[in-house]
Order: structure tokens, then sequence, then C-alpha cells
């Protein structure tokens, strides 16, 4: 029997079916005979979209879902509703504004602190939080986030944010005509204070509205997210809660420790116990993906994509996927985030083949380059009311006496003219036969001493930079010369930053994701990597009582994505300084799981010793010459040394008399 209140609010446990009781909803109400276009469904991402449009094809016919207009994210109908009434709106990609901030910052000379984390400082404000932390004076965040939206302002550009705040203001002023029938909003705890105001003027007086949601979930404070949105809806007139009480998703097992994580919180399995949890002890990531190459084939009989692997930060994800790959297991992860170094190189090329970039107004954009806080070549001091095209860069550096400056600044002087010079010389040298290859570009623009060989990161960053360039130069071959600086001039625009092909991941691997990246998903196995204390829940949210119940929150949603068996890990040695080889204090609170350590190397242990018998997928079967600070294996065509973590990710130690490989150490 469907509820006729003209407001409805379902609370939903985890696993109890939220997105199969919205489309039977919608389909009912389009059954009833409410016009598509006058329907509303609103849902936290476009994978959610996509599956409700598909569900609806299926009942109802292609023809019907094309027609359900309103169908889509927050941030996609409020763009649709803005192109329907605004001659021109240009959209701000992320990447695109966070290299405006940078730009703006070198540009006023603002003093701004943890750079790294300017999106939740300039987001703090709306979702009611601080500035981000306190500092002894303050800084200026302020600043930047007036001149970024007079920025804006000036060039009609919009970003995320705005797309809400102007659709909303759009609405005010002229409300949709016809109004809409029903308004159906999923995932109701992701929505923020922003998302509701408009969702208040989509809406007329005869709307009527159907949330789902559970506010057990709530995961994404940070972004604004608003507590008391069920709260809100429930008091609208005539409002009807209801709940959803069972979880057909997961083990009565895996509920009973999802509960302890949760006090007060009672789950109602439909499944019986099933396998017991499994508590595993591991020396470091590495010696765990010895294991898992081991455990994973048993677990994915049925295939790779049933298999999940959650960590809690992307650098821990990072690591294991290296290890794994290099232990052949097929991985399936999310693509990496931009890397810093391409989009410092994308910029290098852009501004040397386009007059001016896109929304860099008249700031000195080469000048900025070359003074970047990451990968600048010259203190910004020495950038000082500089030109902002290369060509009177150059000029103005080859002004400067070298002998005036410090002799770590002497070298890099004159790596900054070589790459002004060449910069400047770019669209000529595009026009070049035969056509310039990503090698080509490499060494003509010196990037690989350019990102820096002495960074930490640099054998990733060369890595990826050669993937862009390799990604972007081939388009050019079958391009007239005369052509080729405006061809990868759009390339750069349209591609600003490809992922390396070796992290797209296999079709069919095991899924590697974030908690966070894991919600709304499930695996019939799944497995918990890394809970350790000061990573599961974070150091910084242990003294913060909002933080840390968020991060309780958001080991539940983790544990929950489990349907037949679960597994959890912690580290004795673990990859980061300041996290402690202890198990996260959670773990203690999960009195279903099962005591079934794995015992974890002694601290002195190594994984290799001299006279070992290897074996590696390329040089094949070798003897160990020496296990120390590094490992040299005696191969047949000649030694190699291998860094003691990578030693362990792509050797594998052999019987000494069969030569077949065991699982090592």
């Amino acid at each position: 029997m469907l509820c006729a209140a003209p407001t409805t609010v379902v609370k939903a446990q985890v696993g109890s079916g939220k997105t199969t009781v919205l489309v039977h909803k919608l389909l009912a109400a389009l059954a009833c005979g409410a016009v598509p276009e006058r329907v509303a469904v609103l849902t936290f991402s476009t994978h959610a979209a996509r599956e409700l449009r598909q569900r609806v094809a299926r009942a109802l016919g292609d023809e019907v879902a094309s027609r359900l207009s309103f169908l889509g994210t927050f941030h996609a109908i409020a763009l649709a509703i803005l192109r329907r009434r605004r001659a021109r709106v240009e959209v701000i990609d992320p990447e695109v504004r966070e290299d405006l901030w940078r730009e703006l910052i070198a540009a006023h000379g603002l003093r701004v602190c943890y750079r790294k984390r300017l999106e939740r400082r300039l987001a703090a404000p709306r979702a009611r939080g601080s500035r981000f932390g306190a500092m002894k004076r303050p800084d200026d965040l302020a600043r930047l986030e007036a001149l970024y939206c007079e920025h804006k302002r000036a060039r009609g550009l919009y970003d995320f944010d705005d797309l809400l705040r102007e659709a909303r203001a759009e609405l005010l002023e002229a409300p949709l005509e016809p109004p809409l029938e029903w308004v159906l909003i999923d995932e109701l705890q992701d929505t923020s204070h922003e998302q509701l105001r408009l969702l208040d003027s989509l809406a007329a007086e005869g709307t009527r509205w159907f949330a789902v949601g559970d506010p057990n979930q709530v995961i994404y404070s940070w972004r604004g997210n608003a507590p008391q949105s069920f709260a809100l809806l429930g008091r609208r007139p005539g409002a009807v809660t209801l709940e959803l009480p069972q979880n057909y998703r997961s083990t009565a097992t895996i509920l009973r420790g999802a509960e302890h994580v949760l006090p007060g919180r009672r789950l109602v399995a439909t499944r019986d116990c099933g396998a017991p949890l499994r508590l595993l002890v591991h020396h470091d990531t590495v010696s765990e993906a010895r294991y898992l190459s081991q455990r994973l084939p048993e677990l994915a009989r049925d295939g790779w994509h049933e298999v999940g692997i959650l960590a809690r930060t992307r650098r821990q994800l990072a690591a294991l996927e290296l290890a794994l790959r290099g232990l052949g297991v097929p991985v399936h992860s999310p693509p990496p985030r931009p890397s810093l170094a391409v989009r410092w190189v994308r910029r290098l090329l852009q501004s040397a083949l386009t007059p001016a970039l896109p929304g860099a107004g008249s700031t000195a954009v080469a000048a900025q380059l070359l003074g970047d806080e990451d990968y600048g070549l010259l203190a910004p001091r020495l950038l000082r009311r500089a030109p902002g095209s290369w060509e009177a860069l150059l000029e103005f550096l080859r002004r400067k006496r070298p002998s005036a400056l410090p002799v770590e600044e002497q070298g890099a002087l004159k790596r900054a003219i070589r790459l002004c010079a060449r910069l400047a010389e770019l669209p000529g040298w595009l026009a070049t036969e035969p056509p310039p290859s990503a090698d080509d570009a490499l060494v003509q623009l010196e990037l690989a001493e350019a990102i820096g060989p002495t960074r930490a990161r640099y054998p990733e960053d060369l890595r990826r930079v050669r993937a862009a360039l390799e990604a972007w130069f081939p388009k050019l071959l079958d391009v007239a010369p005369d052509r080729r600086a405006e061809a990868l001039a759009a390339e750069l625009c349209a591609d600003p930053a490809p992922a390396p092909p070796a992290l797209r991941g296999d079709a069919d691997g095991v899924r590697l994701l974030t908690f966070h990246g894991a919600k709304g998903l499930e695996f019939r196995h799944l497995l918990l990597s890394g809970l350790n204390a000061g990573l599961v829940p974070l150091a910084r949210a242990a003294f913060k009582p909002t933080e840390l119940r968020e991060e309780r929150r958001l080991f539940y949603v983790a544990l929950t994505r489990a349907k037949d068996t679960l597994e959890l890990s912690y580290h004795r040695q673990p990859d980061r300084p300041d996290v402690a080889g202890e198990p996260s204090p959670f773990l203690a609170e999960l009195t279903t799981v099962t005591p079934d350590l794995a015992r974890p190397p002694a601290s002195g242990e190594r994984p290799f010793a001299r006279g070992d018998v290897v074996e590696h997928r390329r040089y094949g079967s070798g003897e160990v010459l020496e296990a120390g600070a590094r490992v040299r294996v005696r191969f047949a065509g000649g030694a190699r040394t291998f860094l003691p973590r990578l030693a362990v990710a792509c050797l594998s130690r052999a019987d000494a008399d069969t030569g077949a490989p065991t699982s090592g150490a």
C-alpha cells in the first residue's frame, strides 16, 4: 500500500534497499499519472542517477526515461536550470579552480596556510565550521575568497557552489512553470544546507515530497551536510516518517559487529550468522600484499569484482596497489587524483601556446609558474614585477646578475633562462619535422630536471609527466606542421591530466577503494586494511567529539559494505611515522570478531636472507647476494639491486631444491 502523505520521509537502515524503494515510488508516481517533465529526482552521485534512469527505462521504456529532465545530481539540475535561463554559463573545473587559487595567491602576495586543504577551508564557513584549525594570527584566506569571487563575477564563471546559489536565485525570481508535481530525494543524509534551499525553491505549494536516507551514514559533514535534514522535512505539513529496519545485505555476524561501532543502533538481520569475522596482524603493507596474493584467489572464484579492499586514505591504497601489482594480482582502482607535476607541465605548455590562459586575467602567468610553490625554479622575490609572456620574462631574467645571487640560486637561474627560451620557441619547435614525440618534449624542455630529482615523489612525478606527454604528443602525428601548436593547445584544454594507463585498473580486478569511495557499494568478500590507531579514527579527530562521531559512522559504513565475509587487519610497522603500530580503538569494540591472528614477523626479521633462491617475473631465478639496506640478487643476465620494499613486492622466495616459488616472509 502506497503512502499518500504530501511528504514522506523514509529512514532506512544500511542494506535495506533504499534505492529500490525510491525507484518503486517513482514508478508508482508515473503510473498514477505524474508527468515525467514535472518530476524531480535528485541524487548524490552521477552513478546513482544513471542507475535510476536505467531502472526506469527497463520498466517503462526509453521514451519515458528520456523525459525525466530533472533526474540527476543537485549540481546537474542546477546547471540545467541556469542554461535554460542564461545565455552563457561556464563552469570552472575543480582542477582549474585550484590553479586559479594558486595564481591569485602568487599575484597578490597573499599569506595562506594549509594550502593543500583550501577547498575544505573555504567551504568551512558555509558548513558552519571554522576556517580550519587555530592559528596564532589569521592569514589572508578571507582576502583570497573575495578576490576569487571578484574574478568569477568579472568573467561570468561559476563553480559548483555557485550553481546551487544562482539556480536558487533564478527560481525565486521566476518559479518553474508548470510547477513540479513530485520531488524525490535519494541519500537525504548527504544533502547540504545549500541543496536543501535549492529544493525549497524547486517545489511549489502543491508539490509532493518523498525522501530516503540513513542518519547513520552522515560522512560528509565537511561539505556542509545538514544533519537536521530529516527533521526539517519531517516538520512539513502532513509529513509522515517511515522506517526500513531490515538489512538484506550482510550476515548477522557482520551486523552484530557493526552495532558495536555505533552503540544504541539495532540492525535487523534477515540472513543467518555466516562466517565469523577475522582479525589479522601484518608486519607492513608488503607482507599484507603477499598474504593477499594467496588469499584473494580463494575469494575470487566468482570473479575479482566480488572482492573489495578498503582503506581509510588514498595513500594507503597506493602503497597496497603497488605491492599487489608487483605480485601479479589484478587490481581495479579509481583514477588517481591529478598530479601536481602534470598540472604544472600542462600549464607551462598552455601558457606558451596561448596568449593568455583562461581565467588568468592580467596576472603574470609565466612568472607564477616559475615561482610555483611546488615546482617553481626560482624564489618569488626574484620574480617581482616580472612580465607575463615567456619572451619578455626571458629578457627580464637575462638582465639579472648571477654573481649577485647565492650559489644555490645561480644554477636555478640558468635553468630558468633555458626553460624560458625553450618555451618561447615552442610553437616553432612543434612545426619541425619529424613531428616531436613525448620523449623529445621531455628532453627539449628539460622536464626531468625541472620537476626536481631530489624530491621524495620524483619517480612518481616523472612517470606521471611522461604518461601525460605520451597521451598528448602522438595526436600531432597527422597534423600539418603549422597547425600543431593549435592542436596541442586544444588537446591540453580537452584532457588536462590523463591518468597513467598503469593506474586505470584491470576490467575485472579486485576493487581498491577508500571508506568514502565505497559508499553505496557492496562486496561479497570485503577486507579492511590498515586499521591502525591514528588512521581509524584519524589522529586529528581524537579530541574533537564531532569529528570522532563522524569517524565512527565512516567505519560503520565501511563494515557494512560486506555481504558474506569480512576480514580486518592492521600493521605492526605502518608506512607513516605518525601512525602507531597498534590496532584501532574501534577494533576493541567489535566483540564478535574471531581472534584469528596471523603471526606478525619479528621486528628484526628480514624478508630475504643471503643465499635465498628467488624468482622474478622478468629476470627469472636468482640467488640473493646481499640482504640489508638493499637486496642484491644475481640472475642469469647479471646482478640486480632492489630496495627492500620493492624486493618483497617483485621477488618470490623459491625452494632451493625444486625452484618452486613459495610464500616468502
